[in-house]
């Protein structure tokens, strides 16, 4: 049941589902990568997302760099498996 989970549990499962089904744009991963940084969650590729800083050039798309950064915070891995 979800009463069993914590709202940032939730949050950080819906969250690695739409960016694993590819339904989070550029515009909204910049804007959560914002919110995370802003609530203290650091991670180089949050950093490269927002500044597409030249320091760190991998991976190439936001999409990627998120998926990066979301596992490194401890996000759940999602799979159809």
């Amino acid at each position: 049941m979800l009463t069993n989970y914590t709202t940032w549990q939730i949050e950080r499962a819906v969250t690695a589902s739409l960016v694993e089904l590819g339904l989070f744009s550029d515009k909204q991963i910049i804007a959560y990568a914002h919110w995370l940084l802003n609530h203290g969650y650091y991670d180089d590729d949050l950093l490269d997302i927002i500044d597409n800083d030249p320091l760190y050039p991998f991976p190439s798309s936001k999409q990627t760099s998120f998926r990066d950064a979301r596992r490194k915070l401890g996000f759940p891995t999602v799979s159809s498996g």
